[in-house]
């Protein structure tokens, strides 16, 4: 190997070293800017798990949300809807309203 080629393997070298110290310190600039996850907080030393519904309690919460939904309905076709004359009802302007049947269940009790 004369020299000149020895030179220029040798300045290859030093610029390829060059190259990867500074990916390197690139690197590790990234990796000291994004901090690490949060840890979860733990949970409340007083918090018990909430214990699971029972079957009446699970069907009595159905017919509410089933009677809640009942009632937005009313209360959307009575906003948009139209008595006519002869006391028929126009809901043309309703179409954004869900049309939500009466439920089966009994009716809350409205104090609860």
């Amino acid at each position: 190997m004369n020299t000149l080629s020895h030179t220029v393997t040798t300045a290859r070298v030093a610029r390829s070293l060059l190259a990867l110290g500074l990916v390197w310190a690139g690197l590790l600039a990234q990796a000291q800017s994004v901090s690490p996850p949060a840890a979860p907080a733990p949970p409340p030393a007083t918090s018990q798990p909430t214990p699971a519904l029972g079957v009446a309690a699970q069907q009595e919460a159905r017919c509410k949300a089933q009677w809640a939904a009942y009632a937005q309905s009313q209360r959307c076709f009575n906003a948009c809807g139209v008595t006519g004359r002869e006391g028929a009802r126009n809901n043309a302007a309703c179409g954004h309203c869900t049309d939500t049947p009466m439920p089966a269940c009994d009716p809350p009790v409205s104090g609860n």
